[in-house]
């Protein structure tokens, strides 16, 4: 992979964002496309009517996930809350074997932390193919496991491609790192502004690259948010892939006896997903989930 590769990558980012940015109506998905000329699934149009004057039971929605923010402005009103479970007390009160789960359980952690890191599915099942078949090949493999060692090369196959693929942009990303280092360093400022990138001259493809990434992320960020999000988070994000997700040699603990912590280390695609299930819809805050009558 080229350097231009994963500039388009971060441009491409940067453009998706500005898209979802200029939306005006955070609420569009729930709009009708008869009634509002808007392509949503219709949720409003059906409350108005097909629900009118009903009254709903309230159904217990379960989110499998990396975590939900409990404390969330627009959540903390429709948690489910285990009424049976007396919250902090250290006491199993309901008998269920989870102790204090109130919100529900977190199942990735053991008693008194959670684990930010996990393998990947294709890594578990590749560590489970070596040690199954170890160094065999198809012709040393009795009859009836052919399939599944035919099986496993294809997956090895695939996790080797994906490691390939990551260990590439990330050193795409460290290029993309040293050559905006010295064009700063160039420039002599350590917090340059967005017209001080673009009266600067290039003298190769890969600074020219850089100006237009930059060109396209400092209208809405700081040289700082910019250097921050778009390649030190992004660098870090790819080396804990290598270190652990896609890691044959990272090997988490394999029974978790787990604790009241639903939030976790990192809630923001599971409090996502609650949100567009069931975020408020009767305040004002951020957008209205889907569902109703739903805990």
């Amino acid at each position: 992979m080229e350097l231009k590769s994963i500039i388009f990558y971060l441009l491409s980012t940067g453009l998706l964002l500005t898209g979802c940015q200029q939306r005006e109506n955070s609420d569009w998905q729930h709009l009708d496309l008869q009634k509002d000329g808007v392509f949503g699934i219709s949720d409003n149009r059906t409350y108005a009517e097909l629900q009118s004057g009903k009254t709903g039971t309230s159904v217990i929605v379960a989110v499998l996930d990396g975590g939900v923010d409990t404390g969330h402005e627009d959540l903390k009103s429709i948690l489910w809350i285990n009424d049976k479970e007396k919250p902090g007390n250290g006491v199993d009160d309901d008998s269920n074997g989870y102790i204090d789960d109130v919100h529900g359980w977190n199942f990735l952690s053991t008693s008194d932390s959670s684990f930010k890191f996990d393998n990947a599915e294709l890594t578990r099942l590749v560590r489970q193919g070596k040690q199954r078949f170890g160094q065999q090949i198809l012709q040393t493999v009795i009859l009836e496991d052919r399939g599944s060692f035919v099986q496993y090369q294809t997956l090895v196959s695939k996790f080797e491609n994906e490691v390939r693929e990551i260990k590439d942009q990330l050193a795409d990303l460290r290029k993309l790192k040293a050559t905006t280092d010295l064009i700063v360093h160039q420039l002599g400022k350590k917090e340059p502004a967005l017209k001080d990138f673009l009266d600067f001259s290039p003298k190769n493809d890969g600074e020219n690259q850089v100006r237009s990434l930059v060109n396209l992320k400092m209208k809405r960020k700081t040289f700082a948010e910019f250097y921050q999000e778009d390649i030190l988070d992004i660098m870090e994000r790819m080396q804990n892939d290598l270190d652990y997700h896609y890691s044959l040699n990272y090997v988490p603990a394999a029974t978790h006896t787990g604790n009241a912590d639903v939030t976790g280390p990192d809630a923001l695609h599971g409090t996502h997903v609650a949100g567009i299930i069931a975020a408020d819809r009767n305040n004002s805050v951020g957008i209205h989930g889907i569902a109703n009558h739903v805990q």
